[in-house]
C-alpha cells in the first residue's frame, strides 16, 4: 500500500477508530464522568476518562463531519443507508407515541448512536473509493486482533485457572465480569469476533503465499471457536468453509475438503481433550467412579455399572445431563462440549420470546413500541433482527428491514455467480468483506445484530460499501 498522504483520508480513518472504540459503551459512561467531575462524588480514574471519552467519541466524530465536511455528504444515492434511515425514524416516532423519553434517556444513547453511524456511514460513501477504502479495511482488523488478543488472553487464563473446560461456562463472561469497569461481551459477541479473523485467515490461506503459517494461525483461532461453544458462531463456520471448498476456484475441491476436515478434526479433539489437557478429567472420573447411588431432592447419580464407556453417551453421561444437569454444570464440566453441542442443542429460550413478541406487537402493529422495545416489554433481547424490527417498528420496519435483506441477497447472487468472484485469484479484501457480510445476514435470523446499534452494524455497513463501490467499478468496467 502506498504512503498516506491524503490528509483528509488520515483523519477519516482516525475517526474510524474513534467509531469501533465507541461500541459496547454506555450512557452510563457519561454520567458517571459528570457525577464525578461536578459533583464531586468520587475519584476520577484513568478508565473513567477513557469511557467517558469511549462514550462520546461519536459526537466528537459528527460534529466534526457535519463541521468540515458536509458539502461533500448526501450526493451519492445509497439505497441501503436511506432504508436504515427511513427504518430507525420510524422506531423514534413509536417512542415518542409510547415511552417517556426522560425515563429511557439511556435507550435514546443507543438509537442516536445508531442515526449517528449511519451519518459516518454517508459520509463515508461520498467522499471516498474502494482504493481508499481498503485502508479502513485494515484498521478494522488491526482492531479486530488486538480486541481478539486480550478476551483471548482473558479467558485462557480464567479457564486454566478455574473449573471451568470452555470458554463458554467462564466467570470472564458471566454477566458479573467486568473489563476497564465494562461489561465483558458475551460469548456468542466473542465468537463472532473470532470468526472474523477465522474469515479474513481463509481466504489469504487460499490466495496467499507462507501457507503454514497461515494455516497454524488459523488451526489456533479455530480451535479457541470451538471453545466458545458458540453455535451460531459454529455452524456459520461450518458453512462458510463448505462455500469455500465448493465455490473458491483457487484449489481442487477434494483438497480444500481435506484440509477443512482436518482442521474440523483437529479442532474437535483439542475441544474434548482440553478438560484432560488441565488436569479438569480427574475429577469427573473420580465422579463416576463412586459405588453408591445417592438419591437427594429427586436428583439421581448413577453408580459405576452404568458408567461402562460405549460410543456415544453411556447411560450415566446420559443421567448425569438429563437429571442433574445444573450440578454437573457447576461441578463437573468434562461433559460440557456433549451436554451444549449435542444433548441440549435448542433455541436458549429464544421461540418462546418470539410468542410473545407476536402477541404484543399485536397491539402496535404498524409502528411497534420503539428502539430497545424488547427490552422494554419482555426484559430481554429478541434474538433476531426480524422480531425485534416488528416489536421496535411494526410491520413497516420489519418491511424496511427484510428489504435491506433482500437487496443484500440479491448482490450475493450477482457476487457469486454473475460476477464470479470466486473464481478470481487474490481480492482478498473483497472476498473477506462478502464472507463477514453473509455471516452477519446469517446471525439477523437469531441475533438482533444490526437492527440495534452494536458492533455488527459497523460490520454490516462497512463490509456492504465496499462490495458496492466495487460493483460501481465492474458496472464502469462494462460501459
Amino acid at each position: 500500500m502506498k504512503i498516506i498522504n491524503d490528509n483528509k483520508l488520515f483523519l477519516f480513518l482516525l475517526m474510524w477508530f474513534g467509531v469501533l472504540i465507541n461500541f459496547n459503551s454506555h450512557y452510563n459512561d457519561m454520567y458517571k464522568f459528570y457525577d464525578i467531575f461536578f459533583s464531586k462524588s468520587g475519584n476520577l480514574s484513568i478508565t473513567v476518562f477513557l469511557n467517558f471519552i469511549r462514550s462520546i467519541s461519536i459526537y466528537i466524530i459528527s460534529i466534526f463531519i457535519i463541521l468540515f465536511f458536509s458539502k461533500s455528504i448526501f450526493h451519492k444515492k445509497n439505497y441501503i443507508l436511506n432504508l436504515l434511515f427511513i427504518y430507525i425514524l420510524i422506531q423514534l416516532v413509536a417512542f415518542v407515541l409510547n415511552r417517556d423519553l426522560v425515563e429511557e434517556l439511556d435507550q435514546v444513547y443507543f438509537w442516536l448512536n445508531y442515526f449517528l453511524i449511519l451519518i459516518f456511514f454517508y459520509a463515508i460513501n461520498s467522499i471516498f473509493n474502494k482504493d481508499e477504502l481498503r485502508y479502513f479495511f485494515v484498521i478494522l482488523m488491526l482492531f479486530v486482533a488486538l480486541v481478539v488478543i486480550i478476551l483471548l488472553t482473558n479467558m485462557y487464563i480464567d479457564v486454566i485457572k478455574n473449573k471451568s473446560n470452555s470458554f463458554y461456562y467462564s466467570y470472564f463472561v458471566s454477566p458479573e465480569s467486568r473489563l476497564m469497569e465494562q461489561g465483558v461481551p458475551r460469548v456468542t459477541g466473542i465468537a463472532r469476533t473470532l470468526l472474523l479473523l477465522i474469515i479474513c485467515n481463509s481466504i489469504i490461506l487460499l490466495n496467499c503465499k507462507n501457507k503454514v503459517f497461515s494455516f497454524l494461525i488459523l488451526l489456533f483461532l479455530s480451535g479457541s471457536l470451538f471453545l466458545t461453544q458458540a453455535r451460531s458462531s459454529l455452524i456459520a463456520f461450518l458453512l462458510i468453509g463448505l462455500f469455500l471448498c465448493f465455490f473458491d476456484k483457487n484449489y481442487k475441491i477434494y483438497k480444500k475438503l481435506i484440509v477443512f476436515i482436518t482442521l474440523i478434526l483437529l479442532c474437535s479433539t483439542y475441544q474434548m481433550i482440553f478438560p484432560k489437557l488441565k488436569g479438569a478429567l480427574k475429577a469427573y472420573n473420580k465422579f463416576i467412579a463412586k459405588e453408591e447411588i445417592v438419591i437427594e431432592e429427586n436428583k439421581i447419580i448413577p453408580s459405576d455399572k452404568n458408567c461402562q464407556k460405549k460410543w456415544g453417551f453411556t447411560e450415566c453421561e446420559q443421567k448425569i445431563i438429563k437429571q442433574n444437569w445444573e450440578d454437573h454444570r457447576n461441578t463437573y464440566g468434562s461433559l460440557e462440549f456433549k451436554v451444549r453441542i449435542l444433548e441440549d442443542f435448542s433455541s436458549s429460550g429464544r421461540v418462546n420470546d418470539w410468542k410473545k413478541i407476536i402477541n404484543l406487537s399485536k397491539e402496535k402493529l404498524i409502528i411497534g413500541y420503539g428502539f430497545q422495545a424488547d427490552r422494554y416489554l419482555i426484559k430481554t433481547s429478541a434474538s433476531s433482527s426480524y422480531f425485534y424490527s416488528l416489536i421496535s417498528s411494526g410491520i413497516l420496519g420489519l418491511f424496511l428491514f427484510a428489504m435491506v435483506v433482500f437487496i443484500i441477497i440479491f448482490k450475493y447472487i450477482k457476487i457469486v455467480f454473475i460476477e464470479k468472484l470466486f473464481s478470481k485469484k487474490g481480492e482478498v479484501i473483497y472476498k473477506t468483506c462478502f464472507l463477514i457480510n453473509v455471516f452477519i445476514i446469517l446471525r439477523t435470523l437469531i441475533e438482533n445484530s444490526f437492527a440495534v446499534y452494536n458492533f455488527d452494524l459497523a460490520l454490516f455497513l462497512f463490509t456492504f460499501l465496499y462490495l458496492n463501490s466495487h460493483e460501481t467499478i465492474i458496472k464502469k468496467n462494462y460501459s
